[in-house]
């Protein structure tokens, strides 16, 4: 950059001898040496503008793959509230529009800074040479231009945040439509859900038109302010040559040089719109680089080599939001080899406690513990390796039907899949896809049934052979052929473990070792199925109703 930098300048400082011993002097030896300093220079010129556009850009890229890695893996640290509270399209647009407006800006800004800045420091160098006095008068010039810069600056960062969170709201929404599009379609919504993206867009294209507004007005004012210097140098100059106190090589060298000393200051101007890009874009990526996990482990924890004896919730309570338990104080025991039930109605708190045994939260009060160890002083790695989770909303990725069933476990063979595939129930469909195992199943599962969906989801807890086992209705918006499909891998799942079901049907809850009944987040009655019958309470009504949530 500084070898381009003062190839400008060079060429510049020619344009004096050109015309002062070739046009004025008649000097015909002198263009020989001229000309070939021009080409040299011109040379040297491209291999320094190559070299640092190509070096640049091997920086840009360089530093934008690190920043991508170094967003996604601090997403992964993340804890389960940010994504409660933070939707998929404001995320996307962070990891995506805001690391490319940043990308530009990498790409630009250096080059413009260092490159133009160099450019200015050396030819003002060589307008002072040429001639002080007229250098000054040009250098007075800038405070000018740079006031508005500032004032345009200012402007351009507020207006480009807003935009940059527009644009998430768009992520978000095309996000969340995309994904319901089945809906949509269903209840002929199209032609609302199109209006409301034009209306976002609209509001968006406001919002940009504002920037550029701001962007077109400072080239006129800047353009306008040069002119201011160049008139004045031209009026001294052409006074101080009429009076033969300068030359027209020095006076023309000058004017070449100011002409190419105010363009980079220009180009600052358009700059300044990418600066407030990236420095709004910067904002948000590290909004969310600066965040903490609200759930964290402790840099000394220990690893939970095996789980022997028993959980202990002690006095447990939980709140979502300050002041609004979803749980409170719960005592509860759960024996190696157990299984017990979590009932209740809808909201009673069943699968925030399920939540807190891998640690998606912590409890606002009391503890909980495995074999007396309090799962805050474990790591996030030997506790969740202990634990298999089956929920309602299975998650399958866009893979081979054997990547889905590995997914979390390491070291396994293709038999071991397969096994794994069999005590799940989901071998025989599994055997009549195209591509059997190396079948793609689509995003998050959508050539696959919800029966199919639980039944991958099974095997892959089957793969990792948990001790704990978690199910979160898992049988849940199934038909009755599906449920009892899923219902027999499940029965092969639970064997020999302990496991917590959140009961949806009554036959998983009649085979429970114990029933807990939940309500407005407190336990309200515990036993086995017969015991709670005859009590006639919260349990007996959900039974009557033949359905407990």
């Amino acid at each position: 950059m500084a070898g381009d930098a003062a190839t400008v300048a060079a060429l510049m400082y020619l344009i004096k001898p050109t015309m002062d011993r070739i046009f004025i002097s008649k000097d015909a030896g002198a263009i020989p040496f001229i000309l070939l300093a021009i080409v040299v220079i011109a040379l040297l010129k491209g291999g320094f503008t190559y070299g640092h556009r190509y070096f640049m850009a091997y920086v840009t890229q360089r530093v934008m793959v690190n920043i991508r890695n170094d967003l996604y893996s601090h997403l992964q640290t993340l804890s389960l509230p940010f994504y409660l509270t933070t939707t998929t399209g404001q995320i996307m647009a962070r990891a995506t529009e805001d690391v490319r407006t940043l990308e530009d800006a990498v790409t630009a800004i250096p080059q413009k800074i260092i490159c133009d800045g160099l450019t200015i420091i050396f030819l003002a160098c060589m307008l002072f040479y040429l001639n002080w006095s007229w250098a000054l008068i040009c250098i007075g010039v800038f405070p000018l231009i740079a006031y508005p810069l500032v004032i345009f600056a200012r402007k351009l960062r507020r207006i480009n945040r807003q935009a940059q969170y527009k644009m998430g709201d768009i992520y978000s929404l095309l996000e969340e439509k995309i994904s319901a599009m089945k809906v949509i379609q269903a209840f002929g919504m199209e032609d609302q859900e199109v209006k409301r993206m034009k209306e976002e867009n609209s509001h968006f294209l406001s919002i940009m038109m504002r920037v550029w507004r701001t962007v077109a007005l400072q080239s006129p004012i800047m353009e306008f302010l040069s002119t201011l210097g160049i008139c004045a140098v031209i009026g001294l100059g052409g006074y101080a040559v009429i009076k033969e106190i300068g030359t027209p090589g020095t006076f023309f060298a000058f004017i070449g040089a100011m002409s190419s000393i105010y363009a980079p200051i220009k180009g600052f101007a358009s700059l300044n719109q990418q600066m407030q890009r990236a420095s709004a874009g910067m904002d948000r990526i590290f909004a969310i680089m600066d965040m903490e996990p609200t759930v964290k482990e402790k840099p000394n924890a220990i690893k939970l080599e095996s789980f022997k004896s028993e959980i202990a919730l002690e006095n447990v309570s939980f709140a979502y939001e300050k002041g609004n338990l979803v749980l409170k104080y719960i005592n509860l025991k759960i024996k190696k080899g157990e299984m017990l039930a979590l009932v209740g109605p809808s909201g009673g708190g069943k699968t925030t406690l399920v939540h807190l045994l891998p640690r998606f939260f912590d409890p606002t009060d009391g503890r909980i513990a495995i074999d007396g160890y309090d799962l805050r002083d474990v790591t996030f790695k030997s506790l969740r390796q202990l634990i298999g989770m089956v929920t309602q909303d299975v998650i399958l990725f866009n893979d081979t039907v054997a990547n889905n069933i590995a997914y979390g476990a390491t070291n396994v063979t293709m038999e071991d899949i397969k096994r794994a595939s069999e005590i799940a129930n989901a071998i025989e469909f599994i055997e009549d896809m195209p591509q059997k195992y190396d079948t793609i199943i689509g995003e998050r599962g959508v050539m696959l049934s919800g029966g199919e969906k639980q039944r991958i989801a099974i095997a892959r807890a089957v793969l990792r052979d948990p001790p704990i086992l978690l199910l979160d209705e898992a049988t849940s918006h199934l038909d009755m052929q599906s449920e009892r499909m899923v219902q027999e891998a499940l029965d092969h799942l639970m064997q020999h473990r302990t496991t917590l079901v959140i009961a949806h049907r009554l036959s998983t809850v009649q085979k429970a070792t114990r029933i807990v009944v939940l309500n407005k987040g407190e336990i309200v009655e515990e036993g086995v199925h017969s015991e709670l019958l005859a009590r006639k309470g919260l349990y007996q009504h959900l039974y009557s109703l033949q359905f407990i949530e």
